[in-house]
């Protein structure tokens, strides 16, 4: 139980970095369109 509660915060943890790289992605995308 543990190990999956740690697992299941890294990937919360990593998909709020992916969430924040898409959103710089967008903005550059959006300045240069």
């Amino acid at each position: 139980i543990y190990r999956d509660s740690r697992v299941t915060r890294l990937y919360d943890g990593t998909s709020e970095i992916h969430r924040m790289l898409i959103a710089k992605a967008v903005i550059k995308n959006g300045l240069v369109l």
